[in-house]
């Protein structure tokens, strides 16, 4: 059997955190040291909570995130149904699915309050302010990474539909409705005609 060549679009360059590894240890620690390394608090860490709304919270120690064994705070490992991927100043972009399976509206932009719930999975009821300060978290690559694989490049864009208008043939009478010479609009091209059955 012949392995089927996959497109280079459609390996990611950093894969979704594992849910456990054994050299980096649980996905939520991987996400607390991302924050960590970014320069972030314990704040911000809440605020992700705070967004995902997930389960029973452990209150954690620093930033070793201790979930709870019998029910993690955030057990949705759901996948985003937008794409991302790494710009050329390793700043990620976002593209949101369309309504046509396997395509994205646009060709990438810097992720928005509009997007968190989306690469979240989550339905939870947060504020405009907290999703803009969420939007901002993940603009780094590595805590975007605990939610979502990460391309090299753009998904396939989907282009708008279009209309075509057809010029429409067109009689327009000259001299008003007892004139017998008429414009003909032809392909947008005026044409002066008489009505030879136009009695005037």
């Amino acid at each position: 059997m012949i392995p089927i060549r996959r497109k280079k679009s459609d390996l990611p360059q950093r894969s979704r955190y594992e849910p456990l590894s054994d050299v980096y240890g649980t996905a939520e620690q991987r996400l607390g040291d991302a924050l960590v390394s970014g320069g972030r608090d314990t704040g911000d860490l809440m605020t992700l909570l705070g967004a995902m709304r997930g389960g029973r919270y452990t209150k954690p120690s620093g930033f070793n995130i201790d979930f709870s064994p019998e029910e993690d705070y955030y057990n949705r490992r759901s996948e985003p149904s937008g794409r991302a991927y790494l710009s050329g100043t390793e700043t990620p972009l976002y593209q949101p699915a369309s309504e046509k399976e396997g395509m994205y509206e646009g060709t990438g932009r810097a992720i928005t309050g509009e997007d968190v719930l989306s690469i979240m999975g989550s339905n939870a009821s947060v504020s405009n302010s907290q999703l803009s300060k969420v939007a901002k978290l993940l603009r780094d690559p590595a805590v975007l990474q605990y939610f979502m694989d990460i391309y090299g490049e753009a998904g396939e864009e989907r282009r708008p539909d279009i209309v075509t208008l057809k010029n429409k043939k067109q009689d327009v009478r000259v001299g008003g409705k007892n004139d017998c010479n008429t414009i003909h609009i032809v392909d947008g091209i005026p044409m002066r005609k008489r009505d030879p059955s136009c009695k005037p």
